[in-house]
């Protein structure tokens, strides 16, 4: 069986990156015979040299090489959409369904709405697997002429199985961190300011006021939930805290919006990573935190995969994903940003750094679930 994986959307987040060694562990475990090759967006940031590293094997192909792409649709029995919001890169999809009649799905997609721009990809699909419950509802609510086969399974970031222990131990080793000793702590504005360092988002002058006024208007409130769960948890343990970006351009606001609203005597126990990073030297580091607490979606994911208890902080802008952590029994471990109650996120946080043992079994939970719907899904993929 020859799959043609369209995936690896952006590099700017370790969330997107990490899409693609997710839907790959899936395919290699469940479907170890068939052959793949990956028609990815920019693999910038190191992102090209981690999936050769980690996959010897793979074959990725030049997405603006229109003979290449052209064999590449040749040879597939299969295009299969990677996780990520909605059907990325349309144009692929409908080049695909167009030119070869041969089927395609996706594998841990969230579909906030079936409408015009989207409903001919929906409804020419053969299976979707939504990586929350929410976007089930959606699709099973839209007038669609043919229905494909749907059910849920969770963004393949959560079975990723890929990790760099080198990296991971050097990351350790300049902050004086020794395992479960320390807890990491992930940032996020409302909205993604791409504008800042995406030119091609093609974003108006309207737009843009409006992302950076509703950032503006959050970021010190939203953050302020996050240092009130880290002032606690240094109160009252002897953990150290790990500031950790998931998206490039939180970088310089580890410090602003992190470790300088904390308490002067509180600083010398809260490091900054000071950089971005790429998903398996984080597997690495989270893997050896006793928790990660996030803003961001996927850093959670990723520690969840590692064995390693999560919280996420959701804001409202984030769309529907955060249901995935209510889909796999995590919902004590999240958080609506605008109305709970910042004692209760740092009451959970203490609760999982004190007693591992007691939250291993919603760990373990959650993974077990990741496992069956990801195998299950792959059996439909391989049908």
């Amino acid at each position: 069986m020859n799959i043609l994986l369209h995936c690896s959307w952006q590099s700017y987040n370790i969330g997107d990156i990490a899409h693609t060694p997710g839907c790959l562990a899936v395919l290699n475990q469940h479907l170890p015979d068939a052959s793949i090759s990956l028609l990815p967006g920019p693999l910038n940031h190191g992102a090209d040299t981690m999936l050769a590293r980690q996959f010897p094997s793979l074959t990725v192909l030049d997405p603006d090489d229109n003979a290449q792409v052209t064999q590449a649709f040749d040879r597939a029995d299969l295009l299969l959409h990677g996780s990520g919001p909605n059907l990325i890169r349309p144009h692929h999809l409908r080049r695909w369904i167009s030119e070869t009649g041969k089927p395609y799905g996706a594998l841990g997609s969230t579909l906030e709405q079936v409408h015009e721009h989207n409903r001919d990809l929906v409804e020419a699909a053969s299976f979707i697997f939504t990586r929350e419950t929410a976007s089930l509802e959606v699709i099973r609510q839209a007038e669609l002429a043919r229905r494909p086969i749907v059910d849920f399974a969770p963004d393949a970031t959560a079975g990723m199985t890929i990790i760099d222990e080198a990296a991971g131990q050097r990351t350790l080793e300049q902050f004086g961190l020794k395992p479960k000793s320390f807890v990491c702590a992930v940032p996020r504005l409302r909205y993604t300011p791409y504008h800042e360092f995406k030119p091609s988002i093609g974003w108006d002058a309207d737009r843009i006021a409006e992302v950076e006024r509703v950032n503006e208007q959050h970021k010190l409130a939203d953050h302020a939930r996050l240092v009130h769960a880290i002032r606690v948890l240094l109160e009252q343990t002897d953990l150290r805290v790990l500031l950790c970006p998931e998206m490039t351009y939180q970088v310089p606001l580890l410090e602003q919006l992190l470790r300088d609203p904390l308490p002067a005597a509180l600083r010398d126990r809260v490091h900054n990573l000071g950089r971005y990073w790429l998903p398996d030297a984080a597997a690495a580091v989270y893997g050896q935190a006793a928790s990660v607490i996030s803003m961001e979606c996927h850093s959670p994911l990723i520690a969840l995969a590692r064995g390693t208890p999560c919280i996420h902080l959701r804001q409202p802008e984030d769309t529907i994903k955060g249901q995935m952590y209510h889909d796999l029994g995590l919902g004590d471990w999240l958080f609506e940003i605008d109305t709970s109650d910042p004692d209760e996120i740092a009451a959970k946080l203490v609760q999982q750094v004190d007693d591992p043992t007691a939250v291993l079994g919603t760990v373990n939970a959650a993974q077990s679930t990741v496992r069956e719907r990801l195998a299950s899904a792959a059996e439909i993929i391989r049908n």
